[in-house]
């Protein structure tokens, strides 16, 4: 699938919204937010995985 997503972050608070086009071919919108501890990057990397299962997703 084809990702087109941005970020955003604030201190504790990191985001991610675009769209997706997935593995059927439909394309989905989404928007994650994180209000953690833990360092941005980790949280960075979480939200990436959700928007890459997304675009393997089949999601019937």
């Amino acid at each position: 699938g084809l990702i087109r997503a941005k970020t955003g972050s604030l201190s504790g608070v990191n985001t991610l919204a675009g769209t997706v086009v997935d593995a059927d071919g439909r394309l989905l919108a989404f928007a994650v937010m994180t209000r953690t501890t833990a360092p941005a990057d980790t949280a960075r990397a979480a939200m990436d995985r959700i928007a890459a299962r997304l675009a393997s997703c089949g999601c019937h």
